[in-house]
């Protein structure tokens, strides 16, 4: 602590300063940790889960209208209508079969990638059958049609049933993810308000602690001139610091005890000459207007002797 007692004022102030602008770095580089890692989270959450949350109901959306439309096919009146439904048919299945493969880009858990490998293994054939069914609807084979479009139905209600567990994982996974960047959030906001409490508070601390090193050596200056303009020559102050304020006690000490020693002579000469005793003389070295005053004492002093 005395080596910074002994600086001057200025480094101080700097130094102060100079921690102040540390800690804003410090709050800054917390800060930006903290944004760093809740964008690379949020970027996590778009890219691997709510893309694949979207990639998964798409699947779902064409397994539904692929079956849809080959039934329509079934249904279907004229040729136009059943040659419709036919390309739709197809159409809805190639797209469920191309969301399937699209989908392994974000499935992240062995438990979400194993039920689409085991959709996988069901959906063409499924979708092949669809097709079939199609086929046999526009060429008015209905009876056949309607046969093949009954046993569609098993394989695709365990498709379905698959799609929805694959969906109910990628989602909980998804809810995992998504807490998991809101703890971090709130680990870093928390971090963050910690940092910048600590930062105000040692900043007041340090702002105390050099304000008491300023003023309170100046409070006891103002004091010790009191009683200079009282007469009282007594008073001394600390000076053991070496920056600015110790300097001016030490020059305020010095020229409290020149003043002391020359009025103390200077009434040693004066009351014995009171007495008649013209042989006393200032001896002390001065400068400035008291040696002028001892000077012309003195000289006083002789020409009365």
């Amino acid at each position: 602590m005395k080596w910074f007692l002994n600086r001057s004022t200025s480094a101080k102030l700097m130094s102060a300063f100079g921690l102040m602008a540390a800690l804003m770095v410090v709050i800054g580089a917390v800060a930006l940790d903290g944004m760093r890692t809740i964008g690379e989270n949020t970027e996590e959450i778009y890219e691997k889960h709510l893309k694949g949350l979207h990639a998964v109901d798409e699947a779902n959306i064409h397994l539904i209208n692929g079956g849809r439309a080959g039934r329509m096919t079934v249904l279907a009146k004229t040729p136009e209508e059943r040659a419709k439904y036919r390309a739709l048919t197809d159409e809805e299945a190639q797209k469920f079969l191309d969301g399937l493969d699209k989908m392994d880009g974000y499935l992240v858990t062995e438990e979400a990638k194993r039920k689409l490998a085991e959709i996988k293994v069901a959906a063409p054939p499924w979708a092949e059958e669809m097709r079939a069914v199609a086929r046999l609807a526009e060429a008015g084979r209905n009876n056949e049609a309607q046969d093949k479009l009954q046993a569609t139905v098993a394989p695709g209600a365990y498709i379905v049933g698959k799609m929805n567990d694959l969906r109910d994982s990628k989602f909980r996974v998804s809810r995992e993810a998504f807490d998991q960047a809101t703890a971090a959030h709130r680990r870093a906001r928390t971090t963050m308000l910690g940092v910048i409490a600590g930062g105000a508070l040692l900043g007041l601390l340090m702002g105390y602690l050099i304000a008491r090193l300023i003023a309170r050596p100046l409070v006891r200056a103002v004091t010790v001139l009191e009683s200079v303009a009282a007469a009282d020559f007594s008073g001394r102050l600390d000076a053991s610091s070496t920056d600015e304020v110790g300097r001016m006690a030490a020059a305020l000490n010095a020229a409290n005890e020149a003043l002391g020693r020359a009025v103390g002579e200077t009434v040693a000469v004066m009351e014995p000459t009171a007495a008649g005793d013209l042989t006393r003389r200032i001896t002390t070295e001065t400068r400035g207007a008291i040696r002028k005053m001892a000077e012309a004492l003195n000289a006083s002093l002789d020409q009365m002797a």
